[in-house]
């Protein structure tokens, strides 16, 4: 009897560096294949959707929120009705499907207890009840985490996943066997006789283990490049299909050859909220179920394209060591309404944490060498710096562009100049962007006229005496706070030239010996006397009004001569390489970051807001703080008032700013360490300060 292929379905993320997806041993070409949008459709009846298992003719979909069921889609007619719910406290973990020798399918649901000590497996009924067929103790915390990975096969024998464990559980509730494969489940199969198997996401990639009585064997494995894998069901029981970052694989099942390939990102389709597919083999269709904005279910119908049927466009590449999510989603918007370029995106040394350095140093190194991307993401660079790139001329100037462009009236100008070379050129674009500075203790305000660092040992000299305000700061916590708003003056990292050793840094190590104190302890009612502050959302300004009150004053970071807020670029900061044979194209796909779709998209610039570049964009999401109410450690509801809009644009539009050139962690570090013996008495400040110059010379040299 033949078994449909069941899967979970879960993002697993790969924790290392994977290489191009290509099999250990290839045998047989790779076919490239297109596939476009046939159809796309939300249903808002499924809300916040996490989990999905198919049928013949359609999908279960598992809701994230407790006592929210399961929903059943049908794939014909769209109709959406409700199973039979958790009881009162219990919560759905886990779903699963099997095909019955009536040629029905049966779901099967892995269930937590209210009191979280048990897992229940039950079984939907044709009268849409669950039925309790066995329960086992819980015996691992993963079980009782939402798609953990469960399957049952056609004897009722439950498997349960648990990172790298998988545990057989008979019927009557007994674990029988239990394995400990490489990897994290991602989807299990049941072959003709029987034999299970578990397909993991390891360092490898993609690995097949058969499962037996009481030991488990690797069959094959298939290395592929990204940081998120989920399965896709198929209907011809002979492949396998998974959708690898932006890349829909089709695997033969026995030997594990990667035969075909989609490239969805080159179609305008973006994977990055699905977490579930189907493919129809005879129909050549693909389904994808996702998670829309609005956070409900949604549905994105593939066809297969001939070859006759794509539209020819000329490739665009986007280099980067790890692929934002939100320029991943732009850069499918892009594909699917540009007629004339497509973006690929070329993710550099495998797109997990620890290869970022090595992929971002490989970028480097094939621009220099003539073979780069076109756009590149100046974001995550790691240890090559901005300044490498523009000392060796591999960027394109961008004010002409800039200039052109529908929005140039509407940037805020004074960010853009900040990051202008000391010529006016401008190499890199910032579609979002934060600021920071300090706040003092209301009682010194005032200190915050002609505000520099002496001015501000002043301050210190005046609270020491006073007492008025807690100086919560450490001799070293005060150094690192002045070498914020000083490093411009302290290192040039274009002229490879420190200003360690002089007098001025000399007297500033000396001052904050003097006045640093050891962490004290200090009451919620109590103001610092400083502390930094940020604006990275609308809300920002609001996140300090506890101890400042409302409408306070923000100062600059004190440098030897007057002070100055430092602006720093976000997570979607990119320039255009100067060697790119299609410099119009990249501009064209850089023009989208700053749509306005874009910039009044308040999760558009990172992981949390950003500011955007754009004015209109900006003072939009003002007015809703002023009408949208935040709550900030458990405070009354919270609206920004037009005064303290006024204070915070009067920074934007007229503050002195700087941009925070990225600094070598080793810097901090050779601070740290050489302040440190200072402060504890063991040098003077001018041996320190010849040290320091001495050892940041020559990381900035090498």
């Amino acid at each position: 009897m033949k078994k449909k292929i069941f899967c979970l379905t879960i993002v697993v993320f790969l924790s290392a560096a994977l290489s191009a997806c290509k099999q250990e041993e290839a045998a047989g070409e790779v076919i490239n294949q297109l596939y476009g949008t046939e159809s796309e459709m939300e249903k808002s009846e499924i809300e916040f959707p996490g989990q999905a298992v198919g049928t013949k003719d359609g999908v279960y979909v598992m809701n994230e929120v407790r006592n929210n069921g399961i929903f059943y889609l049908d794939s014909d007619t769209g109709a959406v009705t409700e199973t039979g719910r958790e009881q009162e406290g219990e919560f759905f973990i886990n779903a699963a499907v099997v095909s019955e020798e009536e040629g029905d399918d049966a779901l099967y649901a892995s269930v937590l207890s209210a009191d979280q000590e048990t897992i229940y497996f039950r079984k939907l009924s044709k009268e849409n009840q669950w039925e309790t067929i066995t329960g086992v103790d819980v015996a691992r915390e993963e079980w009782r985490y939402l798609g953990s990975g469960f399957f049952v096969d056609r004897d009722e024998t439950f498997y349960l996943a648990a990172g790298k464990h998988i545990s057989c559980i008979s019927s009557q509730g007994k674990i029988v066997s239990e394995y400990k494969l490489d990897g994290e489940a991602c989807r299990f199969l049941e072959g003709e006789n029987g034999t299970i198997e578990c397909v993991m996401i390891s360092e490898e990639g993609i690995v097949l283990y058969e499962l037996s009585k009481t030991k488990a064997k690797k069959r094959w494995s298939l290395s592929c490049q990204s940081r998120s894998i989920f399965p896709i069901d198929s209907s011809d029981d002979t492949i396998l299909c998974f959708a690898c970052g932006d890349t829909i694989l089709f695997v033969e099942r026995m030997s594990g050859r990667l035969c075909a390939q989609a490239d969805c990102l080159q179609s305008g389709i973006s994977l990055v909220d699905c977490f579930y597919g189907s493919y129809d083999d005879k129909e050549e269709r693909i389904r994808l179920y996702g998670k829309s904005k609005a956070d409900c279910l949604s549905v994105v119908m593939l066809k297969k394209q001939e070859e006759g049927e794509a539209v020819q466009r000329i490739p665009i590449t986007y280099g980067t060591p790890s692929l934002n999510p939100f320029i991943q989603e732009r850069i499918s918007e892009f594909n699917k309404n540009n007629k004339e370029y497509y973006i690929t995106a070329k993710v550099y040394g495998g797109g997990s944490w620890e290869s970022i350095n090595a992929g971002a140093e490989q970028i480097y190194a094939d621009i220099v060498g003539g073979e780069g991307p076109d756009i590149i993401d100046l974001h995550e660079t790691g240890s090559v710096s901005y300044t490498d790139y523009v000392r060796n001329g591999c960027l394109l100037e961008l004010s002409e562009y800039l200039e052109q462009s529908e929005c140039s009236d509407d940037i805020f100008q004074s960010v853009i100049d900040t990051f202008r070379e000391d010529d006016g050129a401008l190499y890199r674009l910032t579609p979002h962007f934060s600021v920071s500075g300090m706040v003092l203790a209301p009682v010194y305000e005032d200190f915050g006229n002609d505000w520099k660092v002496d001015r501000f040992f002043e301050l210190l000299e005046k609270n020491s005496k006073t007492q008025e305000a807690v100086c919560n700061s450490s001799a070293y916590d005060i150094l690192n706070l002045l070498f914020v708003g000083l490093r411009n003056e302290l290192i040039d990292t274009e002229k490879r030239e420190a200003y360690f050793e002089t007098e001025e840094f000399v007297r500033l190590l000396t001052l904050c010996k003097e006045y640093g104190k050891e962490n004290q302890s200090r009451e919620e009612s109590e103001a610092w006397l400083f502390e930094r502050w940020e604006l990275m959302d609308k809300y920002s300004y609001l996140r300090y009004v506890r101890t400042h009150g409302r409408e306070y004053q923000i100062c600059g970071y004190p440098t030897y001569n007057s002070s100055a807020f430092l602006v720093r670029e976000e997570t979607d900061v990119c320039g255009i390489n100067a060697m790119s044979e299609y410099k119009d194209g990249a501009w064209e796909f850089l023009k989208t970051l700053l749509d306005s779709s874009y910039q009044e998209n308040e999760s558009a610039g990172g992981y949390s807001s950003y500011l955007p570049i754009r004015v209109s964009a900006w003072e939009k999401l003002c007015e809703s703080a002023k009408q949208e109410s935040v709550r900030i450690n458990n405070s009354e509801p919270l609206f920004m008032t037009d005064n303290e809009i006024q204070i915070v644009n009067q920074i934007l539009n007229q503050g002195s700013l700087a941009a925070v050139e990225n600094v070598d962690y080793e810097i901090y570090d050779i601070l740290q360490e050489e302040s440190a013996a200072y402060f504890l008495g063991g040098c003077t400040a001018e041996e320190t300060a010849h040290v320091i110059q001495s050892r940041v010379e020559i990381i900035l040299n090498e």
